[in-house]
């Protein structure tokens, strides 16, 4: 970028005013709320606040330079800086002024991108730029790396920041350009560059800053006159006033078209919509090229066109353009679809709207809808000038002649819908106007029928819950049939409540207790010291603490006890509770209560959290936006507290965690495989897998089971599980996932069959195909397409501390699977490698036994190193069977396998044990091997 002060002051045409000119530059920054120290803070002014009333604060947080403009005093506390321009000067940072910080940021960024010699191309148009950039993204992320908008940042300050983000690495960049007023085009592509452009079209919008269609057309049209002569300009020949303006350009022009089989990018299929989705086949050059949206509407087409247009005009083959788009996410709030448990659909298409795009919408819905009750939810459009009104009575004729079977309107223009769909003949029994959103989604509750399609559009987005994206007013009832629609459980003031242990857990259900106003007591046996200040904040929520010791009066003075997972169930002050009819839950029981959403849970002893995180993937890539956590990462708990959204719950669910949910009941329940663990904790393995299975004991008929096929303890217990089984396998051809050679064949009944490619994973081992199957089959069963499942399984990258390449020194190769906290767990990571092993295991006993090892380290193994409390156990069990060794702790062992190693073997950390007899947790032991690895040097 610019590295110091005096290369920053040239390029935004300003004066330095104090500070060292060689000083170095981190990073651009305009935001003091992000800034980092070396950063150089630019003071933007704008409509609510000034940011040279930012600057001082900019420099207590480090800045190392400020870019001001004019006159203006700026003072601050003393002890950040007092800056006062043209008078006073503090020389703690390096000031540079300028006339105008805006246009300053702009020429920053367009010097920087001139140093990148790569495709630019910019997208532009009333509807449809974020799609299309979205989709021009997809095709090229699949070789190149991509730099794009985040966001809404594609204004004169967004695209700047955006383009000072390009790097070396960068193979491509795709920018939005967002215009209000005239002038802006001119200047964002100056700052851009673009060697390709697309205006994707011109329809009625931000009328008030730009006050006609001609005028749209005139100042969007500016991007395309600043191509030089060898630049693209993609052009929709279906919008006629594209059309006729791309006749005076003098860039090369590049046609695309839904109707004009002549174009140079079209259509030649019949184009399929249905819920979620769009198929079809582009012509272009000879090639055919296959396409499935993952987005439901005809002009979602249009835009693929054009980003197929620019990609292919830049070099991307067609196979990654059908690829790249089938395999792109829908934009949010952008024709996404729902399934509601009515058996309805909801359509969320609230991101913005103008009368085309609301037109569009409609006409989309009654297409995919197929005969069911269609109830449009239209909210009022922004930025339409003086003509709104008129252009709200317009959409309300058009969509009023569309025939939906009830039409509901929000905001005082919505009113002008209303009466244009009744002018247009829609009877007024079917009309409702709602004076606010409250309002709207309580007549929705109370006429909307079973299995109704729900368009949602324009400025209605507040007719869905907020933080659930779902609607209030789905009349179904809900998976436990209790007719509670989306919601989050109310106050708990009567109720007290003991959560034992204060694991992240248990903290996390200790503050949503008290955030619904609860009486909570948290008892756990170690001291204050041992939580390092992790107690501070739930105790200043109110929480009375209990440390050192489980006092019996507070277990039978609970009205309810919520256990974390870590906590034996047999202590006796449990039992004493349970003996007296005290409800004793676990956090994940509790939490589950508190929502009502799809729940796709996993469990298994191995591979939950690579199954967990992938299944997350594969439904962002469909455009969902599911919460991933439970027992990795976020507990459920924590995340209702949040606040924030999510349509379905993928949570990894440990045996600990089943044995304390009474009522839980997944939708989709997911058991991977069941080998000999934690039995420190469980009378015999039956009883360990008997809790494994219990994920499935409430699952009735209508509620999917996946189990791995291959495991002769799942596969031996099929018939005690009530819901649809699904199973997958390396081997089996009935199961409904198989691997064949480089690919898994998928076959799920009212879902449909698919084939996914495992060439570009990055997840190896057969264990990990096992991992992926799971994901998919649980993916399908949430309708999530071929083409989302495929892009999940080529971008994920797996997982710290699980089978993780460290570094290779003098030929010797370096593994962290401290994850790996059982046996069956280190056969895996064994089995997926191919060179001679040195293993390192030992931590905490689990009681297991550690036979299983036996034929992995006969086949690929050169000798294991037993430490920890573990270590005499693990070694007794081995040795005379494998060459072994017994060390105090990870470093002896660590340096004995070193001395033994030879170039081309494998030193493996796959302890079998859990951590805790000197670590923290496995990341603690796993980050502590990797440390001793980096210092072994070059």
């Amino acid at each position: 970028m610019f590295r110091t002060v005096a290369t920053l002051a040239e390029a935004a045409g300003g004066e330095i005013l104090s500070g060292d000119p060689g000083a170095q530059v981190r990073a651009i920054s305009t935001d003091t709320r992000h800034i980092a120290p070396g950063d150089c803070f630019i003071a933007l002014p704008g409509e609510n606040h000034d940011g040279h009333a930012f600057v001082s604060d900019a420099l207590s947080k480090g800045a190392g330079a400020v870019i001001v403009s004019g006159p203006t005093a700026f003072a601050g506390d003393t002890s950040a800086a007092v800056i006062r321009v043209g008078d006073t000067l503090y020389a703690s940072a390096a000031v540079i002024r300028v006339g105008d910080t805006l246009y300053a940021l702009g020429e920053l960024a367009r010097r920087h991108r001139m140093k990148f010699d790569i495709p630019v191309i910019a997208v532009s148009g009333s509807n449809g730029k974020t799609s299309t950039k979205e989709m021009i993204a997809a095709i090229f992320s699949r070789t190149r790396k991509v730099l794009k908008n985040k966001g809404n940042f594609n204004n004169l300050i967004g695209l700047p920041l955006t383009l000072l983000g390009l790097t070396r690495e960068h193979g491509v960049a795709v920018v939005e350009m967002g215009i209000n007023v005239p002038g802006e085009m001119e200047r964002l592509a100056q700052i851009g560059a673009p060697t390709a452009a697309i205006i994707t079209n011109i329809h009625p919008a931000h009328l008030e800053g730009l006050e006609s269609i001609e005028r749209i057309m005139e100042q969007k049209g500016k991007l395309w006159e600043s191509l030089d002569s060898d630049g693209i300009a993609v052009v929709n020949v279906d919008d006629l006033m594209l059309s006729h303006f791309a006749q005076q350009i003098k860039a090369r022009k590049v046609t695309c078209s839904l109707r004009n089989g002549v174009a140079d990018v079209s259509v030649c299929s019949k184009i399929v919509v249905s819920p979620g989705n769009t198929s079809f086949r582009i012509k272009a050059g000879g090639f055919e090229i296959p396409v499935s949206l993952q987005v439901m509407g005809i002009h979602h087409a249009q835009n693929a066109l054009a980003a197929a247009a620019a990609a292919l005009s830049a070099g991307a083959p067609a196979e990654e353009v059908g690829a790249g788009l089938s395999g792109c996410a829908p934009v949010r709030q952008r024709m996404n679809c729902f399934k509601l448990r009515s058996g309805g659909v909801l359509v969320d298409d609230t991101y913005n709207a103008n009368p085309c795009s609301m037109i569009a919408a409609v006409e989309a819905v009654l297409s995919a809808s197929a005969g069911s009750p269609f109830v449009a939810v239209l909210g009022e459009m922004r930025e339409l000038g003086r003509d709104s009104p008129a252009l709200h009575f317009e959409v309300g004729r058009k969509v009023g002649a569309a025939k939906p079977g009830r039409l509901i309107t929000l905001g005082p223009l919505g009113i002008e819908i209303l009466k244009g769909a009744q002018a247009a003949g829609l009877d007024e029994s079917l009309c409702f106007h709602a004076a606010d959103h409250a309002e709207a989604s309580d007549f929705l509750r109370r006429v909307v029928p079973e299995g109704a399609w729900i368009l949602a559009a324009g400025c209605a987005r507040g007719c869905m819950d907020p933080g659930q994206r779902l609607p209030r007013y789905d009349n179904g009832k809900n998976r436990r049939g209790d007719g509670r629609g989306v919601c989050v459980r109310g106050k708990d003031t009567s109720e007290k409540t003991l959560v034992v242990g204060l694991g992240a857990s248990g903290r996390a259900v200790c503050a949503l207790l008290r955030s619904r106003g609860a009486k909570v007591t948290a008892t756990d046996l170690r001291s204050r010291s041992e939580f390092n200040g992790a107690l501070n904040s739930i105790e200043q929520a109110g929480c009375s603490l209990r440390l050192g010791t489980h006092r019996l009066e507070d277990f039978l003075d609970a009205d309810r006890i919520i256990v974390s997972p870590g906590v034996p169930l047999d202590i006796e002050p449990l039992k004493e509770a349970r003996s007296r009819g005290i409800e004793i839950a676990g956090e994940l029981e509790w939490s589950w209560r508190q929502v009502s959403l799809p729940v796709i849970a996993v469990t298994g002893t191995n591979g939950k959290t690579t199954t967990t995180a992938l299944i997350g993937q594969m439904l962002k890539q469909a455009g969902r936006h599911p919460f991933v956590g439970g027992n990795i990462g976020t507990p459920l708990s924590q995340w209702i507290l949040s606040g924030e959204h999510a349509d379905t719950l993928v949570l990894e669910v440990s045996s600990f965690q089943l044995d304390t949910a009474s009522t839980f009941r997944p939708d989709i329940g997911v058991l991977l495989n069941v080998t000999e663990d934690h039995l420190d904790r469980y009378e015999s393995f039956k009883a360990y897998t008997d809790s494994k299975l219990s994920i499935f004991r409430r699952q009735n008929s209508a509620d999917f089971a996946i189990i791995n096929g291959d495991d002769p303890i799942c596969s031996k217990r099929i018939e005690e599980i009530p819901g649809k089984v699904l199973s997958f396998s390396s081997s089996d051809s009935t199961a409904n996932a198989l691997v064949e050679g480089r690919a898994i064949k998928l076959a799920v009944p009212g879902k449909g069959n698919c084939e996914i490619g495992l060439e570009k994973t990055r997840l190896p081992g057969s264990h990990n195909r096992e991992n992926i199957m799971a994901a998919a089959l649980g993916a399908m069963c949430m309708e999530v397409s071929a083409g989302a499942i495929q892009a999940a399984v080529d971008e994920f990258g797996g997982f710290a501390h699980r089978v993780e390449w460290v570094r290779n020194w003098k030929g010797i190769g370096f593994y962290d699977d401290s994850k790996g906290t059982n046996v069956g767990a280190v056969v895996k990571a064994l089995e997926g490698l191919d060179r001679p092993v040195m293993l390192l295991l030992g931590g905490r006993d689990k009681l297991g036994s550690y036979e299983p090892l036996l034929a992995p380290l006969l086949a690929r193994g050169k000798g294991i190193f037993a430490f920890g409390e573990a270590g005499p156990r693990i070694y007794g069990q081995l040795y005379g069977k494998v060459p072994a060794g017994i060390y105090p702790d990870l470093d002896s062992a660590f340096r004995d396998a070193i001395s033994r190693a030879s170039p081309g073997d494998v030193v493996l950390l796959s302890p079998a044990c859990a951590s805790f007899d000197q670590y923290e947790s496995y990341g603690h032991r796993g980050d502590h091997f990797k440390k001793l690895v980096a210092e072994l040097g070059d």
